[in-house]
């Protein structure tokens, strides 16, 4: 039964070039305090790399906080990370803490950190070097003690070039670099990520557990899938609610004629844009990415966004 995010049966000595170095090393990582750059096309899974991070850590009984910095215009972002006190603003009629603090002895999650504009950014880099803050408003220095995490679709080391992330904080997000490859890259995946999902919506809806026909499964298999897991996800979700293959097989060949008509490989546009988002420069600005694979998880989807 898949009930926590964890490692897929016993761990066996580390051999290189075998998957068991990467579960020795990403465990190692899990352990430590240091910030993680998990970086990857969206739908891919990056919060469930930083849920495993922060359940095999020492911290792991206290909470693990998610912050999505592409969901809150940059005023509302500050005071949601940092809180403020009453009188801060029009409407602040009470004290009101922030993100840090609720994560304070955890882990806190800042989801699509490139989103985050410079003046921000300077204020995350200051906690994260001095580990305290003011609420806005306040004069008072919070001290926190936060395990930071970050993800983010975009190529943060053409951002630096480009003058729109600061490149202090970039180094200090970077210590440890995971790349989650798109699902087109590890087709290895499939079998388990559907077995998965078609158990738990089956669960979820009452509903018999399909069977994939050979047919689907081809057509699955083919399919480049540019949404990645959170797309594979949804053609399985109406599977199971319809119970119609062939409506999923119709779905899964229009939207392969459709990307092909506006030339698009994958999840990117064929001209001019690399696929992975950290396929320049990761190893000349930073450590060396740590593969990741779906076999290495076990998964919460309910909880861990994909």
């Amino acid at each position: 039964m898949i009930n926590e995010i964890g490692w897929c049966g016993a761990v066996a000595p580390p051999k290189v070039g075998d998957r068991t170095q990467i579960v020795v090393e990403a465990d190692q990582v899990a352990d430590t305090d240091v910030t993680v750059l998990i970086q990857g096309e969206s739908g891919v899974g990056k919060e469930i790399v930083a849920r495993r991070l922060h359940e095999r850590s020492s911290r792991s009984a206290a909470p693990f906080v998610k912050v999505n910095c592409a969901a809150l215009p940059d005023k509302l972002l500050e005071s949601e990370l940092f809180g403020y006190e009453q009188g801060a603003f029009t409407g602040a009629l009470g004290r009101k803490i922030g993100k840090f603090e609720v994560a304070d002895g955890g882990t806190l999650f800042l989801d699509e950190i490139g989103e985050m504009t410079p003046a921000l950014q300077a204020k995350l880099l200051h906690v994260l070097q001095d580990h305290s803050f003011a609420r806005l408003g306040g004069n008072r220095e919070v001290r926190v003690d936060v395990r930071v995490l970050c993800a983010t679709h975009r190529p943060l080391e053409d951002m630096v070039q480009a003058g729109s992330f600061r490149e202090d904080l970039f180094y200090r997000l970077n210590v440890v670099n995971i790349v989650v490859p798109p699902l087109r890259e590890r087709p290895a995946d499939l079998p388990l990520l559907i077995e998965t999902f078609l158990n738990r919506y089956s669960a979820q809806y009452e509903k018999p557990r399909p069977e994939i026909s050979p047919e689907l499964r081809r057509a699955l298999e083919r399919y480049s899938f540019p949404g990645n897991v959170r797309e594979l996800e949804n053609f399985l979700r109406r599977l199971v609610v319809l119970q119609d293959e062939k409506f999923i097989l119709r779905e899964l060949g229009a939207a392969a004629r459709s990307r092909a008509a506006m030339g698009v490989v994958g999840g990117k546009a064929a001209i001019g844009i690399s696929d992975t988002a950290s396929s320049k420069s990761v190893a000349s600005v930073g450590p060396a990415p740590i593969p990741w694979t779906v076999e290495s998880f076990r998964f919460n989807f309910p909880r861990a966004g994909i």
